[in-house]
């Protein structure tokens, strides 16, 4: 091994022109990156059923029918209306959300159950 040389109690540090340390640099501290929000997803679409709608319209005869709207079939053809209203809220109580719509002989509305 090979004797390391005295200093004589000098510091071994290199000094500046006026005889002092120079400053040690602090570190520089990193700020940590922006976290991103998490990407969110899509939300699921909910499937709603769509409310039916049952018409209960005069055939002219003194008759009356039952129509699903939308529909050109008649479901029901009854000769009272009494007979006609009931079946046609038991048609949309069974195919829940549904509504009847009850029109008078010459066409206008004259009802609306929400069954």
């Amino acid at each position: 091994m090979t004797p390391r040389k005295s200093t004589g109690g000098r510091s071994t540090a290199k000094k500046t022109a006026a005889g002092k340390k120079p400053a040690k640099k602090k570190p520089v501290k990193k700020k940590p990156a922006a976290k991103k929000p998490a990407a969110k997803k899509p939300a699921a679409k909910k499937r709603t059923k769509k409310t039916s709608v049952y018409h209960l319209v005069p055939d002219g005869t003194q008759k009356w029918n039952v129509k699903k709207e939308g529909g050109k079939d008649i479901i029901g053809f009854y000769t009272t209306k009494d007979l006609a209203i009931r079946s046609a809220r038991g048609m949309a109580k069974a195919h829940a959300p549904a509504r009847t719509v009850v029109h008078r002989q010459d066409g206008t509305i004259e009802t609306t159950f929400n069954d």
